[in-house]
């Protein structure tokens, strides 16, 4: 099967420099450091959904590609449906980012061939990536071997966005996509979506779609009425 390689030099917005939450700041230099001179061989970087791991992921890939080093980003997410034999010659890369790895937790043959990926990529001093949702010793894996191998490298945690680096954050994004949002369309999604990131991206490209089929400005009665919808 074919792998599914991400031409990181045409991705948008997946910048270190979009990364907008000053709680964690140290983190995001940390993963920065990692990616371009660091001595560890490997990273875990955790928190929970939807503080933009996914999107650190592609920064630390965009990262590699401004530093001509090898780069890779492996959905587990999409992946785990297929058999885990997509990760064969994946070591060759110089940085594997692997989205997800508690995905896959449970599956003795993804964890297996996990685990000798992991081994595989250190044989040739290449270094690896991880994300989840919570700490290596927390995601349920049953391969004792590869858990201590999550465990052995640099951990990395995202705390949550406060709200005020949410709102830079929905502003942000929607300055991106061409739209600007009132204060108090920003609050009033906040108030709703304040815990739920993914949400809110959902409805911005939803209102993008809709200002422009409607040619309507954003105004708090049409959001309103679209979410309603």
């Amino acid at each position: 099967m074919e792998q599914q390689v991400l031409a990181f030099k045409s991705l948008r917005g997946y910048s270190f420099s979009d990364y907008l939450c000053a709680s964690n700041l140290q983190t995001v230099e940390l993963l920065k450091h990692f990616v371009s001179t660091s001595h560890h061989r490997s990273a875990f970087l955790w928190g929970n959904s939807g503080l933009g791991k996914t999107h650190l992921l592609h920064a630390a890939c965009q990262l590699a590609a401004d530093l001509d080093i090898g780069a890779q980003y492996i959905p587990l997410t999409q992946w785990k449906s297929q058999s885990p034999t997509i990760l064969r010659g994946l070591e060759q890369s110089d940085l594997l980012c692997i989205d997800d790895i508690d995905q896959v937790a449970g599956a003795q043959d993804w964890e297996t061939a996990m685990f000798h990926l992991f081994n595989d990529t250190l044989e040739h001093s290449h270094r690896l990536l991880f994300s989840a949702n919570n700490t290596p010793d927390a995601i349920q894996i049953s391969l004792a071997d590869l858990q201590s191998r999550l465990s052995s490298g640099l951990t990395l945690h995202l705390n949550d966005h406060d709200e005020e680096s949410k709102q830079q954050v929905l502003k942000f994004r929607a300055g991106q996509m061409g739209m600007r949002i009132p204060d108090n369309v920003s609050r009033y999604l906040m108030n709703r979506y304040h815990r739920d990131l993914p949400t809110l991206w959902a409805l911005l490209d939803k209102l993008d779609q809709e200002t422009m089929s409607r040619q309507r400005s954003i105004t708090l009665p049409f959001v309103k009425q679209l979410i309603e919808q």
